[in-house]
């Protein structure tokens, strides 16, 4: 990325995004949840924060409606997020770019699983 960020490509694919990602994709993301709890051992409900979230598909499947004390999403496209609060309207979505996140102790597990790295620059990361 250059320093600015361009939300098109993502707003474009909004609607189509989780149907070309598809099942197996769905079972990667449960996979990653149930190895990232068994190896955190966490006795309570995680704080979970998904930077690039999309349209809120890694809390669909990780079941963080149910799982989850709180779940917040960060994402540069409006048209994902809106799709995000409408899929999944009791979490928390917001418009940001997630070069900007600077607050990781109030959560206990950041996620960042998917295109999001596929844009930064190697200094970004």
């Amino acid at each position: 990325m250059n320093g600015v960020a361009d939300s098109a490509p993502y707003s474009a694919s909004s609607e189509f995004y989780e149907a070309l990602s598809g099942a197996p994709r769905l079972q990667q993301l449960q996979l990653v949840r149930d190895m990232l709890f068994q190896i955190l051992e966490l006795g309570h409900a995680p704080r979970v924060l998904d930077l690039g979230c999309g349209t809120g598909e890694l809390f669909k499947a990780w079941g963080a409606e149910s799982i989850c004390s709180t779940s917040v999403g960060v994402d540069l496209s409006p048209d994902m997020v809106t799709k995000a609060r409408s899929d999944l309207p009791t979490l928390s979505f917001d418009i940001g770019d997630i070069r900007t996140f600077t607050d990781p102790d109030q959560f206990d597990i950041i996620t960042c699983a998917g295109n999001p790295l596929n844009y930064l620059a190697p200094k970004e990361l």
